[in-house]
């Protein structure tokens, strides 16, 4: 295949995929046809993937359902769910739309108190970072891959949207609470049930 990965800039894990100046609807077509290739960058990656330039989706948003694709052959149809209407993609309802403009309004989560750390970067750790989540982990079966698509990206350290390497945060812990949490189950449920 044409394409070239490297680390993402700043961060400890993650693959970032250059497509060159291919268009997205070609680079689909080529890892249908090759389909373990995006499984075997998201393991490369510890599970996260960054893939640049895929505005075509604006305008065919049917291009990140066959994405989806790539990874698995279940694909949720969030008007299928408890979703609300404003939160499904109008034109594909195999989208679900977060936004603070509408149709979503959704609000954005506070910012972290104080809003940045004594270096200047965003802090991440409890008690000044809260809301660390798996999206929509509390279906059964619950989803293996989300996919992000940035329709406006928010202005410059505005944005909240940060990502973890769940395995690295359980490996970093010290021995005595991973004793601790050794033989305990979580318990996965939407915020307010």
């Amino acid at each position: 295949m044409s394409f070239h990965t490297n680390p993402i800039n700043g961060s400890s894990f993650g693959l970032k995929i250059d497509f060159g100046k291919q268009k997205l609807s070609t680079i689909i077509n080529e890892l249908e046809s090759h389909p373990q290739q995006l499984i075997d960058w998201l393991c490369d990656g510890e599970g996260l993937l960054y893939l640049p330039a895929c505005n075509e989706i604006s305008d065919n948003p049917a291009l990140l359902i066959r994405m989806s694709y790539l990874f698995g052959s279940e694909v949720e149809d969030y008007t299928h769910t408890l979703t609300t209407k404003n939160l499904v993609h109008k034109k594909e309802r195999r989208i679900l739309v977060l936004s603070n403009q509408a149709p979503s309004n959704r609000g954005a989560p506070p910012q972290p108190d104080p809003p940045l750390t004594e270096d200047g970067e965003l802090p991440v750790q409890f008690p000044h970072r809260r809301g660390w989540h798996t999206d929509q982990s509390f279906r059964r079966p619950p989803p293996d891959i989300s996919l992000f698509y940035a329709v406006t990206a928010s202005p410059n350290g505005q944005g909240q949207t940060l990502y973890a390497n769940g395995y690295a945060a359980y490996e970093a812990l010290d021995s005595g609470l991973r004793k601790a949490i050794e033989d305990r189950d979580g318990i996965h449920a939407l915020p307010w049930t």
